[in-house]
């Protein structure tokens, strides 16, 4: 069953409210035009879901977890500082479907390649649009001598973080990811908007369900960011990480 018939199955059911992560926030808008949508998403205007981030004119509202492509160019830097010998670095990202790139897609594609180029580093595009794209994924990096790992995040690779952690840990290779969840997990790194975005959708479905409208909700976006580093991990890749990096990071030991 595809996204459009699943969506589609719940606006028949008549729910009162519809919870949705990345590009399925789309589908979810082109099911229906009257259920409230709450999304997690990067952009929501790029999206094509709203054109108002304060006022949501559409039905549908939610929280963003970035402020735009220079999060992952800063990204890459960290991972950089914390793996300097690093010279090709695999990047998760959506398959370079040129029909299906957004303009949001296609910023953060050219932040990350110019962040890699002023570091001296080769990037090797790794594209993920399902869960069954993952092995033949992990063959490409595995053919590519990468020795290192970015995760530019999508719903996809968040659903399938555990095959990704694992993989990156077999491998022996450094990598960093947006969500918090991933280092708590066993990931080296994260730099995100922190680890409270489920909070935040659970508190906006209660107020859609005590009678607020989409319109009511602006859709809410980072206040800060966080570096997060797993110390353990790090050990057993043998880094040393950098004092400026322990400073400024939140240590998971």
């Amino acid at each position: 069953m595809n996204a459009w018939q699943q969506m589609k199955d719940l606006v028949d059911l008549k729910v009162d409210v519809i919870v949705t992560l990345g590009s399925a926030v789309r589908v979810a808008r082109g099911a229906t035009s009257t259920i409230p949508i709450v999304g997690l998403l990067d952009d929501p205007i790029a999206a094509g879901v709203t054109t108002n981030l304060a006022r949501p004119d559409q039905n549908v509202t939610g929280v963003t977890f970035t402020s735009g492509p220079a999060l992952l160019g800063k990204s890459l830097q960290f991972l950089k500082q914390a793996a300097p010998r690093s010279r090709r670095v695999a990047v998760f990202d959506f398959k370079y479907v040129d029909a299906n790139v957004t303009p949001f897609v296609h910023q953060r594609r050219l932040a990350v390649e110019a962040a890699g180029r002023e570091l001296g580093l080769t990037l090797v595009a790794v594209g993920v649009n399902s869960g069954d794209d993952l092995d033949q994924a992990f063959a490409l990096i595995d053919r590519e001598g990468v020795d290192a790992v970015m995760d530019i995040t999508s719903t996809v690779t968040y659903v399938h973080r555990h095959r990704i952690i694992d993989f990156a840990a077999k491998r022996r290779l450094p990598a960093i990811y947006v969500c918090r969840e991933c280092v708590d997990e066993g990931g080296l790194m994260s730099y995100g908007s922190g680890s409270d975005e489920a909070e935040r959708l659970a508190e906006y479905v209660d107020k859609l369900l005590r009678g607020a409208k989409p319109v009511d909700l602006p859709f809410e976006q980072p206040s800060k960011y966080e570096l997060v580093i797993n110390l353990k991990t790090a050990a057993q890749l043998g880094l040393t990480i950098p004092q400026s990096l322990l400073l400024a990071a939140e240590l998971i030991k």
